[in-house]
C-alpha cells in the first residue's frame, strides 16, 4: 500500500531529487518530520531551501532544518524592512543635523 501524500514530502522530493536508498529515506523521514512538528509550510520550505542556495554551494536537507528559523528570519528581515541606527539616531533627536 503506497504511504499517504505528504506535502512536505513531496516538496523536498522536487527541490532535493527523490531518496534513492534507506540512509535517503531515513534521513528524509527525520527531516519532514521535524518540519511537521515545527508547522512548516511548503511555501516556507520553498523560501529556505532558495536562502540555503543563495547561502551554500552545496548543502543537503541538514541545511534545512539547521537553518529554517534563521533563513525566514532573515526573509522578513531583509534591509528593506530593516530601519538603520543612524535612521534610530535622526528620530531620538529631530533636531540634530545628520552627517
Amino acid at each position: 500500500m503506497p504511504r499517504p501524500r505528504n506535502p512536505i514530502w513531496d516538496e523536498l522530493d522536487l527541490l532535493m531529487g527523490p531518496c534513492r536508498t534507506k540512509t535517503e529515506a531515513s534521513f528524509r523521514g527525520k527531516t519532514v518530520r521535524e518540519l511537521n512538528e515545527a508547522g512548516a509550510t511548503v511555501e516556507e520550505l520553498r523560501i529556505v531551501h532558495a536562502w540555503c542556495v543563495k547561502s551554500f554551494d552545496i548543502f543537503g536537507e541538514g541545511a534545512i532544518l539547521k537553518n529554517f528559523g534563521r533563513a525566514l528570519n532573515e526573509k522578513h528581515n531583509s534591509p528593506t524592512n530593516v530601519i538603520s541606527l543612524a535612521d534610530v539616531r535622526r528620530m531620538a533627536n529631530p533636531d540634530e543635523k545628520g552627517s
